[in-house]
């Protein structure tokens, strides 16, 4: 009988965390510090454009210097990346593979399995990317409004906290939607080899019907949350063109530090759909730790009471 590897992974986003801590730190240093300079970027312009207003060009000088470190850190953190998840993505997928054989999982299952756990690992590598970068937004701009006004920050602040209800409120809906789609895409293979087009039919419309409930959702949100963004900016263009200390590089600064806030706003969505996906398809893989300990512990039993019979392994293992 061909032994069958087992593995023990933990599925959950802090469990992958601390497998590959130094790794996946390694990522997220490099990603705060790109988007730190990023969002300095309003700040500088700005200083460049009074600079210019006044004949100097030294403001300009440490803008493009500040950009070229810029580029390079940016090309450096993503070959690092892509190297990095290429790896834990590798490691991961065999072990999901080597848990589904052992959990006697159908083809249908451990395809779709597979690509889930896939999902997992791009949420690390685009989500984590996404997060840190609307995260390092919102609290640069706060700070940079509240340097200008503090009623700015205020304002924009209490957008944040309206923002945060909504996705409260919406978030058991959402998750309920992502398990119905999971539960039809671990499905796909098995309906399509019943060669039933009735089934195939239904459950290809139950997958398109759960996907434009997502796609509703996410509409709502980003006409919700244009719509705040928005409100804020023409607020803060009121409150800066009323104040004596305004130059024309301090109303830019402040219009583009509202602009990239409200760009954080939009992305919100996104990010709010990724950890609800994600966190969903961690406990639906994880399930498969006792599934696996159970067959593993019922295929020893097996080949103990008889090692000649490879069908008891199956058969114990089902049980």
């Amino acid at each position: 009988m061909t032994a069958i590897t087992s593995f023990s992974t933990d599925y959950s986003l802090w469990g992958i965390f601390k497998r590959f801590t130094w790794p996946i730190v390694g990522t997220f240093v490099l990603v705060v510090l790109e988007n730190l300079v990023f969002i300095s970027q309003p700040y500088l312009i700005g200083k460049s454009v009074d600079g210019l207003i006044e004949g100097s060009f030294d403001q300009l000088y440490v803008y493009i210097g500040i950009m070229v470190i810029f580029v390079f850190m940016s090309t450096f953190r993503r070959i690092y990346d892509t190297r990095t998840y290429a790896n834990i993505r590798a490691k991961l997928s065999i072990e999901t593979v080597s848990h589904q054989r052992n959990a006697n999982s159908s083809l249908s299952a451990t395809s779709e399995r597979t690509a889930l756990c896939d999902e997992i690992l791009g949420f690390f590598e685009a989500g984590l990317f996404v997060i840190v970068k609307s995260f390092v937004e919102i609290i640069g701009s706060l700070v940079m409004l509240a340097f200008i006004d503090i009623k700015l920050c205020i304002a924009a602040f209490c957008a944040m906290v309206v923002i945060q209800c909504i996705w409260y409120g919406t978030r058991p809906y959402v998750r309920d939607l992502f398990t119905q789609r999971n539960n039809q895409r671990e499905k796909k293979v098995q309906e399509i080899e019943s060669g039933n087009n009735k089934r195939i039919k239904a459950h290809f419309l139950r997958l398109a019907k759960i996907k434009i409930g997502l796609s509703n959702y996410e509409a709502l949100s980003f006409g919700a949350f244009q719509i705040i963004g928005i409100s804020v900016f023409i607020y803060a263009a009121y409150v800066t063109t009323g104040l004596d200390t305004i130059t024309a590089g301090l109303l830019y600064t402040c219009l583009n530090y509202v602009t990239s806030l409200n760009n954080a706003i939009i992305r919100l969505p996104n990010v709010f759909h990724s950890i609800v996906g994600v966190n969903e398809i961690s406990k639906r893989l994880q399930h498969l730790a006792p599934l696996e300990a159970n067959a593993q512990k019922a295929q020893e039993e097996a080949v103990q009471n008889d090692p000649n019979d490879p069908d008891a392994v199956v058969e114990q293992a089902k049980a």
